[in-house]
C-alpha cells in the first residue's frame, strides 16, 4: 500500500497513519529500518561530514544515509526526520539540517515539517497518551521515563510532552546564558515569552555560570526572572533546569497562578 492510499485508511497525522497501517501499538515495535523499508527506503549508515543524515531518491526507491558516529537517539531522529522528508518533499532539492528543536523554531518549513513528521513516527499520540494519562506534573523524570520508552533524546521527549498540551509549561534552552529556542504549551497565552537571556534570581541563570547545587530540583522564581512584560512582577513560576546536550541548559517552566493562563 502506497502512501497516498494509506492517507485514505486512518485519520490523524501522516506518520501516525503509517504506524496504524502497520500494526504498531507498542513504543519497541517502532523499528525505523523496517517501516523505512516498507516505504521504499534503504537506511544506510556511514560517517558524514556536515550534516547528521541525507535522503537520495528516484521514483518510488532511495536511500537515507545516516551518520555513524551519532547518537542512538540522533540517528533514530535521523532516520525519521529523512522519511519525512520522503514523504512530503520527494522530488524537491533540498540541504537537509536535522535539529531536533527545529519543530518550533521559524526556520525552513521543509525541516519544521519533516520534524514534525519525525516527532509523530517516534512517539505515535495513540501510544503515547495512555502512557502519560493521569500524569499531573511535567518534569524532567517524566521527560527521562518517555525518552527511555521511545528510545529518543530528552530534548526529543520533552518537546512531545510540551506539545501534548497536558500542562501549563514552557521548555526553554539556553546556551552560554542565551535563549536558543523554546516551546510552549497552548495551555499558556503567547504574550508569555521568554526573555532573550537569563536573568539573576533563577536558578536557571545560577546554572549558567556553574553553580549547579540545585540543578535537578524544582525551584521557585519571580516571573519576572523569565518574562519581561510588566504583569510578570505579580506572580511567580516553578523552574526546573538540567544540563542537555552539548552543555547546553534545558529548563522547564511551570505556570501554578491560573491567573497567567487567563487571555487578556
Amino acid at each position: 500500500m502506497n502512501y497516498n492510499e494509506i492517507l485514505k485508511s486512518y485519520t490523524g497525522p501522516a506518520a501516525e497513519r503509517i504506524v496504524k497501517h502497520l500494526g504498531i501499538t507498542k513504543p519497541d515495535e517502532i523499528d525505523l529500518e523496517a517501516i523505512a523499508w516498507t516505504q521504499g527506503v534503504r537506511v544506510k549508515f556511514k560517517p558524514l561530514v556536515g550534516c547528521e543524515a541525507r535522503i537520495v531518491g528516484f521514483g518510488d526507491k532511495a536511500i537515507a544515509t545516516i551518520n555513524n558516529t551519532g547518537r542512538p537517539q540522533r540517528q533514530r531522529f535521523s532516520i525519521a526526520h529523512e522519511l519525512g522528508h520522503w514523504f512530503w518533499h520527494k522530488g524537491k532539492l533540498l540541504v537537509c539540517r536535522v535539529e531536533e528543536h527545529a519543530i518550533n523554531s521559524a526556520g525552513p518549513n521543509f525541516e519544521k515539517t519533516a520534524n514534525e513528521f519525525a516527532s509523530d513516527l517516534l512517539m505515535p499520540t495513540f501510544i503515547l497518551d495512555p502512557i502519560i494519562r493521569g500524569r499531573r506534573f511535567f518534569n524532567f523524570n517524566l521527560v527521562d521515563e518517555i525518552s527511555e520508552i521511545f528510545r529518543v533524546s530528552r530534548t526529543s521527549a520533552a518537546i512531545r510532552l510540551i506539545k501534548t498540551n497536558n500542562w501549563p509549561c514552557i521548555l526553554v534552552n539556553h546556551a552560554g546564558g542565551k535563549r536558543i529556542w523554546f516551546a510552549r504549551s497552548k495551555l499558556i497565552p503567547e504574550r508569555w515569552f521568554p526573555r532573550n537571556m537569563l536573568a539573576p534570581r533563577s536558578a536557571a541563570f545560577d546554572a549558567s555560570v556553574g553553580e549547579l547545587a540545585g540543578l535537578n530540583t524544582i525551584q521557585h522564581a519571580p516571573a519576572d526572572a523569565w518574562f519581561s512584560i510588566q504583569e510578570a512582577k505579580k506572580y511567580e513560576v516553578s523552574e526546573q533546569t538540567e544540563v542537555s546536550y552539548q552543555h547546553q541548559l534545558l529548563t522547564i517552566l511551570t505556570i501554578n497562578d491560573i491567573r497567567m493562563l487567563e487571555e487578556r
